[in-house]
């Protein structure tokens, strides 16, 4: 079973790889789908549990079928923007407002190993931008001013010391 891997971990902040769509590419995703469950989230890039390869997993309600995505790119991003809260199983403890663009057109390699582009908008979007970030080495706290970070230091030097507050860690995944 994966373990998220947490902020101050040094895979978080390296690009991934590309991969090759294969049974242990599959395996892997599938993988990530159960600890994405365990962990409460909606969304998981392969670094948060510790693996640089370039693969995402979206479930963005408990009735809706995971998507598995390889090698997303974004190739476009729209000039219009919102403001929605994010988190990050990564970054765990923090929750804060995050502009993004409305939406985006990126590339992916789908489960079946064809390649797509795909346009997309509202919170599909905002989740695919979020995940894409941990496959180049950015976390949504990046997007924070240097101001929001300094009050939030205390929280971040505790995850990089490994305190992860208890209610964001499931039972037997100590």
């Amino acid at each position: 079973m994966f373990k998220i891997t947490y902020y101050g971990d040094e895979i978080l902040r390296k690009e991934a790889e590309d991969v090759v769509v294969n049974s242990e590419t599959l395996e892997i995703a599938k993988n990530m789908v159960n600890a994405m469950k365990i962990y409460k989230g909606i969304g998981l890039a392969a670094p948060q549990v510790g693996i640089s390869k370039k693969i995402i997993v979206i479930q963005l309600s408990d009735d809706s079928e995971p998507m598995f995505f390889f090698n997303v790119k974004i190739l476009e991003k729209s000039e219009e923007e919102n403001i929605m809260g994010e988190g990050c199983l990564s970054v765990p403890g923090i929750y804060e407002e995050i502009t993004r663009p409305e939406k985006v057109k990126f590339s992916y390699t789908d489960a079946n190993g064809d390649n797509k582009i795909v346009e997309t908008d509202g919170v599909l979007a905002r989740v695919i931008q979020h995940e894409a970030d941990h496959l180049y080495g950015r976390l949504f706290i990046d997007y924070l001013s240097p101001l929001k970070k300094n009050f939030l230091k205390k929280k971040l030097v505790n995850i990089k010391k490994g305190i992860i507050p208890e209610d964001y860690i499931p039972e037997g995944m100590e």
